[in-house]
């Protein structure tokens, strides 16, 4: 592996260990294996006692231990390998993210370093968040189907519906006024009814053969949620301060996150774990265990008894 992409993933690793576990409360455990990759070549790499590094060219299709491939694009990825016996973990190096199109060279290897060692640890949190989700979200698996159980599913289904994609952005805002109110009086009045717009939401839409979407939706707010607030610390050495007002650091450290909006699993699920961190203190407890509720369920929860 090129020493500089070494160094990257060392740090990459460091800032999970000393942030990442830390905020999950979660005790240190093993890296999965990991496959990193450039525009040539693929690198496997097996962390355990000393690294094992297996390097070779990927000719522009990158093999993954899911017996399905991807190309040497920008992306992260972290997934259950054949038979569900395993977890791994697969990112593209920095040279690949800025040979994207998609993304150009506008920005600077270091400033893509940067901003991977915040994707690494978002991928760690799926890593250790799957063992616990999978056997639910495979029981989600066939109530969906034809449509494919992933990170998106909700947005690839309905984003075309602008009343549901409106909702969806309504409550978005709330959880985002929630996070940065002067107070806990307001922040419990912004996230209530943001849970209720969404409750409603669900009951207009997920019914019938689509009952179960509203589980699937709940799941990966959750999944793409908690890896988005870990990588938000993580991105910037754990110093973003506070929950606080509009202008504050935390504000705007996360304005700065939010700047690319893509995905609403990621948007309003970080928003959603924030208010979590906000109201539930011991959440993590909760949520990193077998049979888990929701964010969703642990924030109603909490607005009911503050009534």
């Amino acid at each position: 592996m090129p020493g500089a992409d070494s160094v990257w993933l060392t740090r990459a690793m460091f800032q999970w260990r000393q942030i990442g576990e830390p905020l999950l409360r979660i005790e240190p455990g093993p890296f999965p294996p990991l496959i990193l990759f450039d525009t040539e070549c693929a690198y496997h790499v097996n962390p355990v006692e000393r690294w094992i590094v297996t390097a070779s060219a990927h000719g522009g299709t990158v093999r993954l231990p899911n017996n399905r491939s991807i190309r040497p694009t920008g992306v992260g990825i972290t997934s259950p390998t054949s038979g569900d016996t395993g977890v791994f973990l697969a990112i593209a190096l920095p040279a690949a993210w800025r040979a994207d199109p998609r993304y150009g060279v506008s920005e600077t290897r270091a400033g893509w370093e940067r901003y991977l060692i915040g994707a690494f640890s978002h991928e760690m949190t799926h890593a250790r968040m799957l063992p616990y989700l999978l056997p639910r979200l495979r029981s989600l698996e066939a109530g969906i189907y034809p449509d494919t159980l992933e990170d998106n599913a909700i947005q690839n289904r309905f984003g075309q519906d602008r009343s549901f994609a409106q909702s969806i952005q309504t409550e978005t805002d709330l959880l985002y006024h929630a996070a940065t109110a002067p107070s806990s009086t307001m922040r419990m009045q912004y996230v209530r009814t943001a849970l209720t717009l969404m409750r409603e939401r669900w009951d207009r839409y997920y019914v019938g053969d689509l009952s179960r979407w509203s589980e699937l939706e709940q799941v990966f707010l959750d999944l793409e949620g908690i890896a988005q607030w870990v990588a938000f610390h993580v991105r910037w050495g754990g110093e973003t301060g506070a929950s606080g007002a509009p202008g504050s650091l935390f504000d705007r450290l996360l304005r700065r996150f939010r700047d690319n909006r893509e995905f609403w699993s990621e948007d309003q699920g970080l928003l959603l774990i924030i208010a979590l961190d906000a109201i539930v203190p011991d959440w993590q407890r909760q949520l990193f265990a077998p049979n888990a509720p929701t964010a969703y369920e642990l924030l109603s929860r909490a607005v009911e008894r503050d009534r």
